[in-house]
């Protein structure tokens, strides 16, 4: 088993972040990148509450959970390609449960700048009971410029070297330990760049008016 991965456990109340996307060719995921999990009997873990795991029967009821009902009509819906999903302990000691959504929102932000993937806010929920099949599950609605990310890459998931590299940006998660506000100001630009689906024609204007 490769360092990092551990075999999953039952745990409680959970919130999750699905990361839907095209799978990697069998070459790719075999000999190049391979994912940073690759089937649901291991989790790759972040620190002693976040970690990456690929969810089974789990994911497509966290996409119908959070998909809108509509009424009288049945949309074609994406499949469910759940290549995995960050996922966070809910807090039982009275800390902040809102605290910790956010740091697994922030989690999700710091991977984009060791690589870039899609994994947006279109599929973010919390499972009252992690583990269980019949959990109820909470669909969380968060509002911004797009829910949707754009990165322009195609490889569109963590590798296992990826996650190595996120694990050591934990640290930067908690208020008790803040960025230089320079830092984190330019990490929510980045941020905002990535969820503009205009940033190809924002970044050929900046360089047009560089070279006139």
């Amino acid at each position: 088993m490769q360092e990092g991965l551990v075999m999953i456990d039952s745990q409680k109340g959970c919130y999750v972040i699905l990361h839907v996307g095209k799978p990697p060719s069998q070459s790719a995921a075999k000999d190049h990148w391979p994912p940073v999990v690759q089937d649901g009997s291991t989790r790759f873990d972040l620190s002693a509450d976040t970690w990456i795991e690929k969810l089974g029967q789990l994911a497509p009821r966290i996409q119908k959970a959070c998909d809108p009902p509509h009424c009288n009509h049945e949309p074609n819906r994406l499949p469910h390609n759940n290549l995995y999903a960050f996922v966070r302990r809910v807090p039982t000691d009275g800390s902040s449960q809102k605290e910790a959504l956010e740091q697994l929102l922030g989690t999700v932000v710091l991977s984009r700048l060791i690589h870039p993937t899609s994994t947006g806010d279109r599929y973010i929920a919390r499972v009252h009971d992690f583990g269980l099949g019949d959990s109820q599950i909470e669909a969380i609605e968060r509002r911004g410029i797009s829910p949707n990310v754009y990165p322009n890459e195609s490889r569109d998931w963590l590798s296992v070297e990826d996650a190595e590299e996120l694990k050591g940006l934990m640290q930067w998660l908690p208020k008790s330990k803040p960025m230089h506000r320079r830092v984190r100001r330019a990490l929510c630009n980045h941020e905002y760049a990535m969820r503009s689906c205009y940033l190809d024609t924002m970044l050929s204007g900046y360089k047009l008016n560089r070279i006139n």
